[in-house]
């Protein structure tokens, strides 16, 4: 017998070539999204290794929709809506006329159109059901009666075993061939980014998609200062510095841009008070620095004693610095610290202390 399903009258038999498989399970849906409403074991013949069954009868077999109205009224007020749900886009057409019985046209990637056939009737709405992971990948669905379109803003696919430079409006985006393990279409969407942002938004990719190498993101920024540009993340409702200026990179999907950090770090002692006396017990100087976007440049950090350069050691754990005390002639001694923070905002700082 062949591997594989083998629907029949009174029977749907299943077989397939499993040899160190411990259990073999058929799902029962009621359609595409519904979840599972029976599961049947397969059991295995052990004289060549196969797990087979034919118990499933009747209930296997394909339920049948109702067959589709030849005609419609239509009327005023037709809506088209659309859900995402396990790959499949359902869209929904309200009072519709007999014209759209023929169908709606789908756009893919390779340039193909086709028409998708309505799927089923259900109260006064025709309803679509569109595989998302069809290859090639569907792009754009439209309706030529009534203009209705639905654009999943898939323009570009990564292919495997290849490098990949991707360019949309201000965004060139470089995918190294190891970074997927088959050929993958790339939704990118991009939004208007307004005045407070240096490049439009761009949505690139599925959250849900992994990636198996980080990717590289280029943005060429309208107009302004690149030296204070930040790449960022959206993260819920807000941004987050993507770490990176004007390029960066991402080991996951989600959407970028380019804007503007302005804010200067800040620095604030943690073990004295400006003009104090250091008492001889205490061998160390340190100070708190923290930035609110872009994080503190670790490599920018300046600390003098007396104009004279001084080693002041970096935490990034705890955000801070610290300067061992080795001569102690009991004067007083000028502390200027200087920082920047990944956008090139510099803050400086002078304290005076006795020690």
């Amino acid at each position: 017998d062949e591997l594989g399903v083998t629907p029949r009258a009174a029977v749907t038999r299943f077989r397939l070539w499993a040899p160190t498989a411990q259990a073999v399970a058929v799902c029962l849906h009621a359609d595409g999204l519904a979840p599972a409403h029976a599961v049947h074991a397969l059991r295995l013949e052990l004289a060549d290794g196969y797990h087979n069954t034919s118990v499933l009868r009747a209930n296997v077999q394909r339920k049948r929709d109702a067959p589709l109205p030849t005609t419609f009224a239509g009327g005023s007020g037709q809506s088209f809506k659309t859900s995402m749900r396990r790959n499949v886009c359902t869209i929904r057409l309200s009072k519709p006329v007999t014209r759209q019985l023929a169908g709606l046209e789908v756009s893919y990637l390779d340039g193909t159109t086709a028409l998708l056939q309505p799927s089923y009737m259900q109260g006064e709405e025709l309803v679509y059901l569109l595989n998302l992971n069809h290859s090639p990948a569907p792009i754009l669905v439209r309706d030529p009666i009534a203009g209705h379109r639905v654009d999943f803003y898939v323009r570009h696919h990564i292919a495997p075993g290849r490098d990949n430079l991707l360019t949309e409006g201000e965004l060139q985006a470089f995918f190294p061939g190891s970074c997927v393990f088959d050929t993958l279409p790339l939704h990118i969407r991009r939004r208007p980014g307004g005045s407070n942002y240096y490049t439009d938004h761009y949505e690139i990719g599925n959250a849900d998609e992994p990636l198996f190498k980080s990717f590289v993101m280029s943005f060429t920024p309208r107009a302004g200062d690149p030296s204070h540009m930040v790449v960022a993340r959206r993260q819920g409702g807000s941004w987050v510095y993507a770490e990176g200026k004007i390029q960066a990179s991402s080991a996951d999907f989600g959407t970028f841009c380019v804007m503007a950090d302005s804010t200067a770090p800040k620095i604030k002692p943690l073990n004295f008070k400006d003009g104090a006396t250091i008492a001889a017990s205490q061998k160390t100087i340190s100070l708190n620095l923290t930035d609110e976007f872009s994080g503190i440049n670790s490599t920018k950090i300046l600390g003098t004693i007396d104009g004279t350069w001084e080693l002041f050691a970096y935490d990034a754990k705890n955000a801070s610095i610290t300067h061992n005390i080795r001569s102690r002639p009991g004067t007083q001694h000028t502390v200027q610290i200087i920082s920047f923070d990944n956008a090139n905002n510099m803050a400086q700082a002078v304290f005076k202390l006795t020690y």
